[in-house]
């Protein structure tokens, strides 16, 4: 079983690495560590770690309800954006599997923050779960299939949609809509004279 000095260093030279910093905080109960970034403007990530994984199906929600849901949005975040941006995140470190139904029981649950479950059976695994489940990694949001489009190719595909002449309907027309709504009010009855 990993130690959890391990898993702790891991973590915050992890989140380090964002510019997301731990906090000391004595009102927290059970936290492992309190992470956010230096203002408490964007996120705030919670730890747990978990020896076994039946104390943590048996606790997480007692935990959850105490720190996060009493101490943090209600005291510590009550008027900032960032109460919708915290994050719990259980690492069980039980040499037991986690059943897919034991994760969805936690992830899929949407009182007062979001809950990621992650595989601390090694620090391969804590890893392979922060890259695909944090909203700040590339992996949260997979883009190998994403078409990108830019300035330019989007003005191309509406110049094709609307059947608009380039020439007429130059990018910089386009893109100064509010200023030349007149103008291409005129070149559309030009057009629609033609047809």
């Amino acid at each position: 079983m990993i130690e959890f000095d391990d898993i702790r260093e891991f973590i915050d030279s992890y989140f380090n690495g964002f510019g997301i910093f731990k906090i000391k905080d004595s009102k927290l109960k059970h936290t492992d560590a309190f992470y956010s970034d230096e203002n408490f403007n964007k996120y705030a990530f919670y730890f747990q770690i978990f020896d076994k994984k039946d104390t943590m199906l048996d606790t997480w929600q007692n935990i959850q309800d105490e720190d996060i849901a009493l101490y943090l949005q209600n005291e510590l975040f009550p008027y900032k954006d960032i109460r919708w941006d915290i994050y719990y995140i259980l690492i069980c470190r039980d040499d037991k599997t986690i059943l897919e139904n034991e994760f969805l029981l936690i992830e899929k649950n949407k009182f007062c923050c979001k809950k990621i479950v992650v595989d601390g059976r090694s620090i391969e695994t804590i890893k392979e779960d922060f890259q695909s489940k944090l909203p700040f990694t590339k992996n949260y949001y997979p883009m190998d299939n994403a078409v990108l489009v830019n300035e330019e190719r989007f003005l191309d595909e509406l110049r094709k949609i609307a059947s608009l002449d380039r020439n007429v309907f130059t990018n910089e027309i386009l893109n100064n809509i509010e200023k030349n709504h007149d103008v291409i009010a005129d070149l559309l009855k030009d057009i629609e004279v033609k047809l």
